[in-house]
């Protein structure tokens, strides 16, 4: 799965009905909003969007999401009759910057996320694939941390929902990095019996088996 940064700036955009798109999310667990996309060739239906926040303090990471058009051509936003390519997101988490707390942009500009540009000119660039599991878990953990992304947490188990995976890497044979974040959470909801055939490894094997 590819990932996209798309950026919004609140000194170019009053996004008046963002708290009504806060409380439609908490309320029914998806939002869906459309976004200009830079990389409008290359990105695809069911890839992974981050929302991050530019221009003014709080900046940081507010959102994220799952691609759900493809690119079409809308008005821009500046009135000026001129259209852009945009893309809808169904947002899985959306948080108001006046109200809490982002995954600050410091944050991002620490370690191996570093190597990603988190003041991008343009909205929808690609994320580098090398960083997304780190991504990942540094959003999961926030907003775990924080008391926020209910909805985020609620696909465990449930297809296109929940937790999202690593990148592929090759060895003698394909494997994907797993999530080590996503599979503490799913144990502690599921416990250690298989949710397909309910064998249970803790009974059967003890200690090893837990």
């Amino acid at each position: 799965m590819a990932a996209y940064l798309f950026v919004w700036n609140p000194k170019n955009w009053s996004w008046t009905w963002l708290d009504q798109a806060v409380d439609q999310l908490s309320a029914t667990g998806r939002y869906s909003e459309k976004w200009s996309c830079a990389s409008h060739k290359s990105i695809r239906v069911g890839d992974r969007a981050f929302l991050l926040r530019l221009g003014s303090e709080p900046k940081g990471i507010m959102g994220s999401g799952l691609i759900a058009t493809r690119p079409f051509l809308s008005p821009h936003w500046d009135g000026s009759g001129r259209r852009v390519e945009r893309v809808v997101i169904d947002f899985d988490a959306l948080l108001h910057p006046d109200k809490g707390p982002l995954l600050d942009i410091k944050v991002l500009n620490q370690g191996s996320l570093a190597v990603q540009t988190w003041t991008p000119q343009s909205s929808g660039i690609s994320i580098r694939q090398s960083i997304l599991p780190e991504l990942e878990a540094k959003w999961f953990e926030f907003l775990a941390s924080n008391g926020e992304g209910q909805n985020y947490f609620e696909g465990i188990g449930e297809s296109g929902n929940g937790f999202f995976e690593g990148a592929q890497t090759r060895a003698e044979s394909s494997r994907y990095e797993r999530n080590p974040h996503a599979r503490r959470a799913c144990l502690e909801h599921y416990g250690l019996s298989c949710v397909i055939c309910g064998f249970n490894f803790e009974r059967h094997y003890g200690e090893l088996g837990s």
